[in-house]
């Protein structure tokens, strides 16, 4: 390292630090009690589950896991050293973004005859200043949770610049490629988004680079990387409902995609250069009409844009890659998949890279025609602005009922600022508070149950258990899907000891669309509980078994009673038995399909309906079951084609045609889902409540 780069680095050190450093403070928010809290791989130190699995149960990025185990190591579940070794980590990210910002002018080098200490020293040193207190970046750096971004752009900005080295190393250059693509992959296991970074290298090197189609060949094992990780981290959002599909797939929801991509850019720029009114939680009206008015201006201005960036490749080539590298790098959180949020403050961390370098640029411009003295002075205001903001926006992430209350404040239209401070409320013991806010939500969206999820918590506490049934039994009746009133219905049955109901109950979570790896966990937990008072039975079975290996009589009993105890990777494997004795009846295969069902396995789930109707094309509850899988898997027309052939087979089954219009619904097909609800209200009046329910979602 260059002893000049030194002050710069302290500068960045104290701007950084200075800015963050109350913030060791703050305490755990949001979801970093889901993502964080009590996670025994982290606790643990356990390197081989943090590598081979869900390391917290959602999302599959260990080298993000690794720095949290660190942590819990050197100091246990401290949100104090939390903090603090994010702002460490932010640190580096902001050293790697000043290094790059370097490396970037040295690399127009080739197409500028000289670079002065205007564009090497000042321009890396405003643009990592910028970076490092700009607001936006504050919910990365404050939010523990926001880790993975850190991590993220910290390693994409490495990888990029020693890429960037390689092509201007000569003979030596396949060691500071091979060191790119390493730290790449460290990218990949620590965020998705970073996925883009082969796209923004191989755009740079197409438009400023001789040896194009050297490069070309160069960047292929770093595409190839994306695409396997595109597959993995894209199954693993589904399954976490981190990616929410429920877009069409027609030429309408691609046109509704691309207006809204169009416009999000802008959305960026307006909080970059105008930062105020920040949120988790934004609600923005983005149109979704490809030909209107807002999205033609939209598309124009980002074609006007990109002609820009093209035009000043010889004259300005800082401009076209600033241009560049924020379009490109902002694909991945263009809402192409459905995310939510739509947009937050994070999804900017790697693109605000382009928009600080463009910054920088301007201000170098500033001074060739007004002179240093006016562009120094530009540049400690804006920086000195953005502190202030930045500082003052630390205090946010004091504790739950700060955070959720500037979302009230700043997105008042927003559930979930609202059933935010409930929580907050309840858990301190202020249930009039907690209750005045968790109403606001039937009011702002009738179909949810978190009223009614608090209330029932509220009589729970309160000894009042045959209240808190009545309340759950609504909310299920409203939303038979709600895991948490399902679990919660289950617990208090299970603590009364009517192990049957509480059975029931948590059975149905494993049928439900929604998704909560922790209250799933506790449930099979019970379930196992529940089965210690059956496992004389199931001991009795499989000492039988044991004398007799064929008794396929005596295997199915068992396979029943473990699959009816909820024990479902117990009872998948004596059914699997059974069907490789020589079995091929279709009550086993029916069997094995809902058990892997429930399991999410949901490919394996259709091949085994689909064996079983081949033998039993009359029965409705497989051609429903195969319909829900296949709508999971998001095979609309069978999953159409399964529902249509249940009410046919049996047109007194209710919940074929419910289904069908959800299908219907999650597909984006209002006129059809409204006319199949309206059906299944007329044919079936027990379940108008249901229905009525999903029509306002």
């Amino acid at each position: 390292m260059k002893a000049s780069r030194l002050p710069a680095l302290g500068i960045l050190a104290v701007l950084t630090l200075g800015t963050y450093c109350r913030g060791v403070v703050n305490g755990f928010v949001t979801d970093d009690h889901l993502y964080l809290l009590g996670m025994d791989a982290y606790k643990q130190f356990d390197i081989i589950r943090i590598f081979t699995t869900l390391a917290n149960g959602i999302e599959y990025l260990p080298v993000r896991d690794l720095t949290l185990a660190v942590d819990y190591a050197m100091f246990g579940e401290s949100a104090a050293w939390l903090h603090f070794s994010n702002y460490l980590y932010f640190l580096l990210a902001v050293f790697a973004v000043y290094f790059l910002a370097v490396e970037l002018v040295l690399f127009t080098k080739t197409v500028r005859d000289k670079v002065d200490d205007n564009w090497s020293g000042f321009l890396p040193l405003f643009a990592a200043s910028l970076f490092a207190v700009h607001p936006l970046n504050g919910e990365a750096a404050n939010w523990i949770s926001g880790r993975n971004v850190i991590l993220g752009g910290l390693f994409f900005s490495l990888s990029a610049l020693f890429y960037l080295k390689s092509a201007n190393a000569g003979e030596k250059w396949y060691r500071n490629y091979l060191v790119s693509l390493g730290i790449f992959l460290l990218a990949l296991l620590s965020k998705a988004t970073v996925i883009i970074l082969p796209a923004v290298l191989f755009c740079i090197m197409m438009v400023f680079s001789d040896a194009r189609k050297r490069h070309a060949v160069r960047l292929i094992p770093f595409f190839a990387l994306s695409l396997a990780f595109f597959f993995v981290l894209t199954e693993v959002a589904k399954q976490s409902k981190i990616i929410v599909e429920n877009a069409v797939t027609g030429a309408t929801g691609i046109q509704a995609k691309l207006a809204v991509a169009s416009q999000i850019p802008y959305f960026y720029v307006g909080k970059f250069l105008f930062p105020a009114n920040f949120t988790t939680h934004y609600v923005v009206k983005f149109s979704r009409e490809l030909l209107s008015l807002q999205v033609v201006l939209a598309i124009f201005g980002l074609v006007a844009l990109i002609l820009l960036a093209l035009t000043c490749r010889k004259r300005s080539p800082e401009v076209t890659l600033g241009i560049l590298w924020f379009l490109i790098s902002l694909i991945p959180v263009l809402n192409f998949f459905a995310t939510y949020p739509v947009v937050a403050d994070r999804y900017l961390f790697i693109p605000m890279f382009g928009l600080v370098f463009l910054s920088s640029v301007l201000l170098v411009r500033l001074g060739s025609f007004c002179g240093e003295q006016w562009r120094n002075g530009a540049a400690v205001v804006v920086v000195l602005i953005m502190i202030a903001v930045s500082c003052y926006r630390v205090g946010y992430w004091k504790d739950e009922k700060s955070i959720w209350g500037v979302t009230v404040k700043n997105s008042p239209q927003n559930i979930a600022g609202y059933v935010g401070l409930g929580a907050a409320y309840f858990n301190e013991g202020s249930y009039e508070k907690a209750l005045e806010y968790y109403s606001k939500t039937r009011e702002m969206n009738p179909p949810n149950v978190m009223y009614e999820i608090a209330l029932g918590k509220y009589y729970t506490i309160k000894g009042q258990l045959d209240e808190a049934i009545k309340v759950y039994g609504q909310a299920v009746r409203k939303k038979p899907d709600s895991i948490e009133s399902l679990y919660s219905l289950g617990e208090i049955y299970f603590n009364r000891g009517d192990f049957e109901q509480a059975r029931g109950y948590f059975l149905k979570i494993f049928d439900s669309r929604e998704q909560d790896h922790r209250l799933v966990a506790k449930a099979k937990q019970k379930l196992k509980t529940i089965a210690g008072g059956s496992q004389g039975d199931v001991d009795s079975l499989q000492a039988k078994l044991a004398q007799e290996p064929g008794n396929l009589s005596v295997r199915g009993e068992l396979a029943l009673k473990l699959d009816g105890m909820g024990l479902y990777d117990e009872a998948l494997r004596q059914y699997l038995e059974m069907e490789r004795q020589g079995m091929n009846r279709w009550q086993l295969q029916y069997n094995i399909a809902n058990v892997y069902k429930k399991k999410k396995m949901f490919p394996d789930a259709a091949n085994y309906f689909r064996l079983s109707l081949k033998a039993n094309p009359e029965n409705p509850d497989a051609w429903n079951n195969l319909g829900v899988v296949c709508r999971e898997m998001r095979e609309y027309a069978d999953a159409i084609k399964s529902f249509e052939k249940a009410m046919a087979v049996q047109p007194l089954f209710a919940y074929a045609p419910l289904n069908l219009a959800l299908t219907y619904q999650q597909m984006g097909d209002k006129k059809n889902a409204d006319r199949l609800f309206a059906y299944t209200k007329d044919r079936f009046p027990e379940l108008s409540t249901t229905v009525d329910n999903y029509m306002k979602e």
